[in-house]
């Protein structure tokens, strides 16, 4: 029980400093049980985690730090045969509900600090110039050059995709609802006809 106190406290203290929380003290306590096991064929082990956390910590940054401790080394060579239930203390965890805006500006902070997010940039694709393309960064507009496995937009550029595509549209009455198509009187098969090529090549 000493080691799993240390090491949660621990943990718990190394996590708080690498991101510069407001934590003060930590304090484990911790219970031990028998408990029947579910078949009757004998008996479990389980703890009982109680943290409390004193520090200027905002709910989210509370509940953060309780899921922290369940990756404590010996956390998580117990939990392969006893039941660790944890949980803040009482004062701390029948505090006002948290701010949802909060928790997820602090959740998308933590991944930013983390690098474990992604970055959406603007890039102008331009018709017979692939796989050159204009990135338009902070600085202006910068050309590029894109090489990616996963990449079907030059798949739109070869003309057993592009001529389907532009034959349908010339002979089908447009519409702003995506949902309605008309057919040509005049091919009424035109859009099956034409699709055919487009499978091909995909």
């Amino acid at each position: 029980m000493a080691a799993l106190g240390a090491c949660t406290a621990m943990t718990i203290r190394m996590y708080a400093e690498w991101h510069e929380l407001k934590l003060r003290k930590t304090t484990v306590r911790l219970r031990y049980f028998k408990l029947p096991a579910t078949n009757d064929t004998g008996t479990l082990d389980y703890f009982e985690r109680t943290i409390d956390l004193d520090g200027d910590l905002s709910e989210e940054q509370r509940l953060r730090l309780l899921q922290i401790s369940e990756k404590c080394p010996v956390s998580e060579t117990l939990h392969h045969s006893v039941t660790i239930d944890s949980r803040l203390a009482a004062h701390q965890a029948e505090r006002m509900p948290m701010t949802y805006d909060d928790f997820f500006a602090n959740a998308l902070a933590r991944l930013r600090d983390e690098q474990h997010h992604r970055v959406f940039v603007e890039i102008d694709r331009i018709a017979g110039q692939c796989p050159f393309a204009v990135w338009q960064s902070p600085r202006g507009p910068r050309k590029i050059v894109i090489w990616c496995s996963n990449d079907y937009l030059p798949m739109s550029q070869h003309p057993d995709a592009s001529g389907p595509a532009t034959c349908f549209c010339s002979t089908m009455e447009s519409t702003s609802n995506p949902s309605i198509v008309r057919r040509s009187p005049r091919e009424p098969n035109v859009f099956a006809s034409r699709r055919r090529p487009c499978i091909a090549i995909h």
